[in-house]
């Protein structure tokens, strides 16, 4: 499996960009809002 982590700040567009080059590289798009909602639909701990 390959990941590739975006580090951002508030208003730098690193959201934008990491959807952008997901998408270029047919990979899936993950960010801290979809996971936290998977782990709270799941019950799962988000920190885990």
């Amino acid at each position: 499996m390959k990941i590739i982590t975006v580090s951002r700040e508030f208003g730098s567009g690193g959201r934008e960009i990491g959807k952008r080059l997901a998408d270029l590289l047919g990979m899936d798009y993950y960010d801290r809002e979809i996971l936290t909602a998977i782990a709270e639909k799941t019950y799962l701990d988000r920190d885990t």
